[in-house]
């Protein structure tokens, strides 16, 4: 069984696709991971830079702006990382 993480900051601009990109190639086959934020926010261009140059396209990616709705659809998290 997978263990839930989700990730939420202020805006899931920066830190939280971070975590959640990183932690999916670190060990997707034990890990569910999301990120949210609380407000809406645009995604940073350094952190899409940043994540190509270790290995991880995030060009297409979309994320939730919606901690809230995320959290209902991901209710039974093992993890909850701020």
């Amino acid at each position: 069984m997978k263990h839930r993480v989700l990730f939420v900051c202020a805006k899931n601009d920066l830190y939280s696709p971070m975590a959640e990109a990183l932690l999916n190639k670190l060990d997707s086959r034990h890990f569910d991971v999301v990120s949210a934020g609380i407000d809406r926010g645009e995604m940073q261009p350094i952190m899409v830079e940043v994540m190509k140059e270790a290995g991880i396209d995030l060009q297409q990616k979309t994320y939730e702006n919606n901690a809230g709705a995320v959290g209902s659809k991901f209710r039974l998290c093992d993890y909850l990382m701020r």
